[in-house]
């Protein structure tokens, strides 16, 4: 996890002036793992870009999902679905 800013293009900036120069945002890295056979094994990657209440609108408390990927690794499978289901649940909650 760590802080960073997206900057605002010079475009956007022209349409809308009232925007800022940059929003602040925590960019996370959510990974899953399970123990197979002896062996950690990566099942879910996503990647998050948080927007606290500090940050101007229209990011102020917003999360945009940058990245979200599964493997059809988990166990047992008829599980799965649900499983990534609870997971998204869980972050967003």
């Amino acid at each position: 996890n760590f802080d960073e800013n997206c900057k605002v293009k010079p475009f956007v900036k022209a349409l809308l002036p009232e925007y800022p120069e940059h929003f602040t945002f925590r960019s996370r890295c959510i990974l899953l793992f399970q123990e197979l056979d002896g062996v950690d094994v990566l099942f879910f990657a996503m990647f998050v870009q948080e927007y606290g209440s500090e940050c101007p609108e229209p990011n102020r408390r917003k999360v945009y999902i940058a990245y979200l990927d599964s493997v059809y690794y988990f166990r047992p499978r008829r599980m799965r679905t649900m499983v990534y289901h609870e997971l998204l649940l869980a972050y967003l909650e």
